[in-house]
């Protein structure tokens, strides 16, 4: 794997690795500033912002530099990231709007999700050896469905 690749897979694996240890932290009740609403609010905010940048950075990556890890990882990598994001869309809408129907709140999500997928498909036509693909952005609301269903 070239030596590029290989540094930009650790800097976001370390981040993933970031995200996971704030997770257990707020999971923590001993931590009072990070399960207080404000701390939640920050979370969820870092969450998204973080995800945002993270699928822009690796559709960034050209075709031919991404390393195959496993079968169908193109569809696993799309459904988890995509997922998370959803996930924390939703926890700030909650937030900010805790009232919001359930439904409502999921429907949203995906309809934001979907709006994402779709400029994030079309900067991928820019980026050598790749290519836009509405399977792709079906494949993100799934994963997106599924991260927002696990914030009811």
């Amino acid at each position: 794997m070239p030596l590029i690749i290989r540094n930009h897979l650790h800097r976001h694996l370390a981040a993933l690795k970031l995200i996971r240890d704030v997770q257990a932290v707020i999971m923590d009740n001993k931590v009072a500033m990070l399960v207080s609403p404000a701390g939640k609010l920050i979370y969820y905010w870092l969450a998204v912002i973080f995800c945002g940048i993270f699928i822009f950075s690796i559709s960034s990556i050209p075709g031919k530099d991404i390393p195959s890890l496993f079968p169908y990882q193109d569809i696993a990598f799309h459904a988890l990231i995509y997922g998370v994001f959803a996930f924390s869309i939703s926890g700030l809408i909650k937030i900010y709007n805790p009232k919001k129907i359930k439904f409502i709140r999921i429907l949203l999500v995906l309809g934001l999700i979907f709006l994402f997928a779709l400029t994030d498909e079309f900067h991928q036509l820019f980026v050598t050896n790749r290519s836009a693909s509405l399977l792709d952005v079906g494949i993100d609301c799934v994963g997106a469905a599924i991260g927002a269903f696990f914030h009811l």
